[in-house]
């Protein structure tokens, strides 16, 4: 998924989750594109790097929500 720095800080983690293959679906509430006046939801669907844990996106979403 492209994301722009516009689109980053308008995540919803409260709407993200994981699903059951282990893909993380980032929901961007607000984004700056809009149809017929009004703004469109973007879904992103992000897959694990089985190769590499240290850079997997999942993983890094996984301790940003963990984090105490």
């Amino acid at each position: 998924a492209f994301l722009r720095p516009s689109d980053l800080h308008r995540i919803s983690l409260a709407d993200s989750q994981l699903d059951d293959h282990g893909r993380l679906r980032l929901v961007i509430v607000a984004p700056k594109e809009t149809r017929r006046g009004r703004r469109i939801i973007k879904d992103s669907l992000i897959a694990p790097l089985p190769d590499d844990e240290s850079l997997c996106p999942v993983q890094a979403f996984n301790a940003l929500l963990n984090h105490p």
